[in-house]
């Protein structure tokens, strides 16, 4: 506290009579007076402000302190018309927009530790997003922009102090608020121009302002000093209730850790096992694997020197090696991304492709172009193509090239970056206000723009974002079922419309959609007239009919249309190739759950078959068609119902399909002359270096965005599969279940046997065979 040395000193006497107002102390003892003003302060007045400063008062007199008391007189008396002040100038800096002189303010008389908590950053966060719209906000009428310094001030802010709030839901999408071109027309930013936000947010900081200078808060130390002698014993006695309580709940809560700590032990040794059993399991199969491998050379060798033609025996040991070249060029780090098991090979050895010459190598695995990162591209240029163009070939080589960036991506990583990308700008015009586009792209357009469109959607089903995209709009299903029904051939686009149909029935909602259209009679249909359909065809017609017979409403559409079910689905039954011989068997145990379809299966002596056809299969198929013949032979309608409904009653929420192999063979574009691919698209479509890092960084903040959620999400899923565990491997995969808790419930090793994830053979590897 100052001394004011331009005052004439005052005598001790002077001041003490000043101070005693009339009162005569020179008889009481200094303890005496400071006892009898305590007192008095607390006994006589409500003002807790006024006692104290009686106290303090007394305190610098027994203390001799004249000129501290003096001043103290003084600045007591404009202690709260100082609150007052700090207010107006604050709120005034705000009220005009100035940013700068804000935050000096703000700095200055704002102390550290009433800046530190979570309510105050977020206050400050608010702040500082509307200092950078005040220059544009309707509200001021200034009818200005946002300059480069603003945008840097607020990007220097999330960068460094924003950071912490990243995390919180409430503010995330206000960090991509610096890239936004129009923020008081974007939907997400919308509120903020509006005058109720505004004024929310001024008396917001003026209660910020009050609850730091307010009257309560003042003497708030000398308070707890002058209260503290009041009702001591009464406290004390309290403080050892309370504390007695306190032991009694720390006793409870240590109890039930020990408890926990030793349930999670317990659960880590069950895991452990479990793991160890994986572990040895995985190495029988790769041991297995390399002694097959063994053996076809052997083959191959005996073969060679017995100079024998037998052009069946050459073609399986093409596909066999074409198998395994494709599983082993595989990035091992992206399949750890990914969460793939990398133990569950099984697959490759079903062969994927019908080569004429395994020297070709472009068949085998088309090599992919090595591309450095991809630049950003002016969308609305590309849309503004689609619609506005003639040149029907060079729309279709943009959009093969757009494909390409799905299909070539080097990781899993950067091909979700293209996908996102596309979806954010609505690319192909899924949404709801652009859904003619779409409609144009897939059957007013010329037949090549037609059949790149559906390869591209094919491309974009594959990745799960993709997926989320296409069923934005229920219309595009039943675009995509239209076409199916009117193309009667098996051609490019009705393979990719089919294939994309079976890779978004991943969803519910989409299955909802898809019978809804009567999807199960168009694609039961399509297989009745089985001329001149690929293994493709047969193969994603086949896996779309299981996924939607693994619900209650697919069950009710085959029920529907039975006599047509049991016809075209029991020719396939022995069919050559297994992928689509597993759908069909997985399609008949979900019907074998209702009654109503076991009935009229006893009706065609399909019971009577069964057996026969158990007799002559191999080991695999044997167990599949016995768990058909026990489904046939139980007595509940849709037995085990919630074993089979609560697999496929979950969306799709891991992305772990491959990225998808390129079909260069039925590309069918005449543009060898054309300049095409990645190049195409950085001579045509290339952003300017600003708009191009604008788009950068808003494609940033997005992906950021969505990698914290799925993080958050596959914590989540941890947790929730170590109550579901043992699980299988997919539909008649997995031969055994390991019991992990006793009292879990176990599952029936018929229905493990048939359950989809978290391998999903519901979707067919990507092929290579297409036929035109």
């Amino acid at each position: 506290m100052m001394n004011n040395n331009n005052r004439k000193p005052q005598s001790s006497k002077d001041t003490r009579s000043k101070v005693n107002s009339g009162v005569n102390r020179k008889n009481e003892s200094p303890q005496k007076r400071v006892q009898s003003a305590a007192d008095k302060s607390v006994d006589s007045s409500g003002n807790l402000t006024e006692q104290l400063n009686i106290i303090v008062q007394d305190y610098l007199l027994r203390s001799n302190c004249i000129k501290t008391l003096e001043q103290f007189k003084i600045e007591s008396q404009f202690a709260t018309e100082q609150s007052n002040e700090t207010e107006h100038i604050i709120l005034g800096h705000f009220d005009r927009g100035e940013r700068d002189k804000f935050f000096e303010s703000w700095s200055r008389y704002i102390p550290i530790s009433q800046r530190q908590d979570h309510d105050s950053w977020k206050l400050e966060f608010y702040i500082q997003i509307y200092f950078f719209i005040y220059p544009i906000h309707p509200l001021f009428k200034r009818k200005g922009q946002i300059d480069k310094y603003s945008i840097n001030q607020l990007k220097t802010y999330l960068d460094t102090k924003g950071g912490d709030l990243s995390k919180t839901n409430e503010v995330l999408s206000f960090y991509a608020l610096p890239y936004v071109k129009n923020p008081q027309t974007h939907p997400s930013f919308q509120h903020l121009f509006t005058h109720e936000w505004v004024s929310d947010l001024r008396i917001k900081l003026k209660e910020f302002i009050q609850s730091i200078y307010g009257s309560d808060q003042h003497g708030s130390v000398l308070k707890r000093l002058v209260l503290s002698k009041e009702g001591s014993t009464n406290n004390q006695q309290q403080i050892d209730q309370k504390r007695v309580i306190e032991m009694k709940q720390l006793q409870q809560e240590n109890f039930e850790l020990k408890k926990k700590n030793n349930q999670q032990i317990q659960a880590l040794q069950e895991l452990n096992h479990l793991a160890q059993k994986n572990l040895t399991e995985a190495q029988k199969k790769w041991f297995s694997l390399t002694g097959e491998m063994l053996k076809m050379q052997k083959e191959m060798l005996k073969y060679i020197e017995s100079n024998k033609k037998i052009p069946e025996q050459v073609q399986q040991f093409k596909k066999k090696i074409t198998s395994y070249d494709k599983f082993f060029s595989q990035n091992l780090e992206d399949l750890v991304n990914k969460s793939e098991d990398i133990s569950l090979f099984n697959n490759i050895t079903q062969p994927d492709h019908d080569l004429s010459e395994i020297t070709n190598q472009q068949q085998i695995n088309p090599v992919q172009q090595s591309i450095e990162e991809y630049i950003p591209l002016n969308y609305g240029k590309i849309i503004q193509l689609f619609t506005k163009s003639q040149n029907s070939v060079l729309i279709a080589t943009v959009l093969q090239a757009l494909r390409w960036r799905i299909t070539r991506a080097r990781s899993a990583l950067e091909r979700r970056s293209v996908v996102v990308a596309y979806q954010t700008h609505d690319l192909i015009g899924t949404h709801q206000r652009n859904i003619i586009l779409a409609q144009h792209l897939m059957f007013k357009a010329a037949p090549v723009i037609q059949c790149q469109t559906l390869k591209l959607m094919n491309a974009l089903a594959s990745d799960y974002d993709g997926r989320t995209y296409l069923i934005s709009n229920s219309q595009l299903i039943k675009l995509l079922i239209e076409l199916i029904k009117k193309d009667q051939t098996d051609s490019i686009k009705r393979k990719n419309a089919i294939g994309t149909l079976q890779k978004l029935s991943l969803r519910k909602q989409s299955q909802i959609w898809m019978l809804d259209n009567d999807i199960i009679y168009v694609a039961l249909t399509i297989l009745q007239r089985k001329f001149n359909l690929s293994e493709y065809t047969y193969e994603y017609i086949t896996a779309l009919i299981m996924n939607l017979s693994l619900s209650s409403r697919g069950r009710d559409a085959l029920s529907m249309n039975k006599e047509l079910a049991f016809e075209v689905l029991f020719e396939l039954i022995e069919y050559p190739n297994d992928q689509i011989r597993t759908f069909t068997n997985g399609t008949f145990y979900s019907m074998f759950s209702r009654r109503e379809l076991r009935d009229y299966a006893y009706q065609l002596n399909i019971p009577q078959e069964l057996p026969k056809l158990l007799s002559i299969s191999e080991e695999r198929f044997k167990k599949q068609i016995q768990y058909m013949i026990e489904q046939l032979e139980s007595n509940e309608d849709d037995y085990e119902q919630s074993q089979l409904e609560e697999d496929n009653d979950v969306d799709d929420l891991e992305d772990d399909e491959e990225c998808p192999v390129d079909d260069e063979d039925e590309d069918d574009l005449d543009n060898n002359e054309m300049v095409v691919g990645e190049e195409l698209l950085k001579n045509e479509f290339a952003l300017d270096n600003e708009q191009a890092e604008q788009q950068r960084q808003l494609m940033e903040s997005i992906m950021q965005k969505e990698l914290q959620q799925r993080s958050i999400f596959q914590e989540q899923l941890r947790d929730s599969q170590l109550e579901k565990m043992p699980i299988g491997q997919g539909p008649f995969i997995a031969d055994s279940l390991a019991q992990i808790n006793p009292n879990q419930k176990q599952v029936q090793p018929q229905a493990q046997a048939f359950v989809s994830r978290p391998k999903i053979p519901r979707t067919p590897p990507i092929q290579q065979y297409y036929q035109n």
